[in-house]
């Protein structure tokens, strides 16, 4: 695909796919404000089936709490790295994203007074509004802005006009960036570009993925150092789906042992079926030899599911806890917290589910938040 420009500021200056600088001497003006299309919008174009455009916010546009609510329509599906919200040209953390709401953080850094939103959507669609910040429950500071944008050819629409949405003003918008850095980056929203589609680029009607949460995080809490393995003890991890599937843990991505004496230092044993209660789904006997892996008592565990974990899934964590594993000696049930996240890393921004203990920590997963 061919990309219209270099490309605009997004997110923060340390930002590896972010290397222009934030726009400086910003003031905004709103012009144009467009019209619906006759019914003659509804037939294709040369340029494929038309498809609902963004419009902007209704006059419900409120600040809730350090978050901004946009109410509308057709602001399409979310896809993470396209679906993007800007503030005056800086990438802002997106909470939700669906066809008539969006919410989101503003940015650091952003002054009072009447500010441009722009919306992009994942197939390169944007329109603007505009809210006024009045620096009531601003934002605290975050680097969490847009740190995974893909490069897109992002445009006006020529044949759709967007019901009661305000374009933004080439002559009252100072646009400054660098132009030193590469031309693939994210995001390209300066005025003076021209926002065709090429001629040789099809109209992409395809729905994009839905986000996934794949990925648990699993933190001992137990502070427990006694003992040959102290901590917790995790068997398995099992994925109970809404259909009655059920699926395990199938790969390690991170593993961090506390700084007490421990022995079960593999963590693939979380992988696959239970296999530290012999007589599963008998939780009552255990074998604290074989089968688990020990947090130490201050460890961590990252492990992916095989399928996304979905609102009302039930995610349940084993651990060698409660059980009896020899006539009248019970193992100690050690607490860990549970978190899911769309991502492996630990500078993610994780889902925490809550903290259990064994022999099984159970978790009815609820409705999930859209984003990183």
């Amino acid at each position: 695909m061919d990309f219209p420009r270099d490309s605009a500021p997004c997110g923060l200056e340390e930002s590896p796919l972010s290397p222009y600088a934030r726009s400086t001497g910003f003031w905004i003006g709103l012009a144009a404000l467009f019209a619906l299309l006759a019914s003659a919008c509804d037939e294709p174009t040369d340029r494929g089936p038309r498809i609902d455009a963004v419009v902007s916010p209704s006059s419900a546009v409120t600040q809730q709490n350090k978050w901004v609510i946009l109410a509308g329509a057709g602001f399409g599906l979310y896809e993470a790295g396209r679906s993007t919200i800007f503030v005056d040209g800086v990438c802002a953390e997106v909470a939700t994203w669906n066809e008539r709401e969006l919410r989101f953080l503003v940015p650091s850094g952003i002054g009072l007074g009447n500010r441009v939103v722009v919306v992009v959507r994942a197939d390169g669609r944007r329109a603007h509004t505009a809210i006024e910040l009045t620096g009531v429950d601003l934002p605290a500071p975050t680097t969490r802005s847009c740190d995974s944008l893909q490069p897109i050819a992002v445009y006006d629409v020529v044949e759709d006009r967007f019901d009661d949405v305000l374009d933004l003003s080439d002559t009252d918008v100072d646009w400054t960036w660098d132009t030193a850095s590469p031309p693939d980056v994210p995001h390209d929203l300066r005025p003076d570009v021209p926002m065709e589609v090429p001629p040789d680029v099809p109209w992409d009607t395809t729905p994009p993925p839905p986000w996934q949460y794949q990925y648990v995080l699993i933190q001992d809490f137990s502070g427990n150092a006694i003992g040959r393995n102290p901590g917790a003890d995790i068997d398995a991890l099992v994925l109970r789906k809404v259909n009655g599937e059920m699926v395990f843990a199938s790969d390690v991505w991170l593993y961090e042992v506390g700084p007490n004496s421990v022995t079960a230092l593999e963590p693939t044993e979380a992988l696959g079926y239970p296999d530290a209660y012999p007589y599963f789904p008998d939780l009552s006997w255990c074998d604290v030899q074989n089968g688990t892996v020990s947090l130490g008592g201050s460890g961590l565990l990252v492990v992916s599911m095989p399928e996304p974990i979905e609102p009302g899934d039930e995610l349940d964590i084993y651990e060698v806890g409660g059980c009896e594993y020899a006539p009248g000696m019970s193992a100690i049930p050690e607490v860990f917290l549970v978190s899911i996240g769309v991502k492996p890393e630990l500078d993610t921004k994780w889902f925490e589910l809550g903290d259990g203990a064994g022999p099984v920590a159970s978790f009815q997963i609820p409705e999930l938040p859209m984003g990183p």
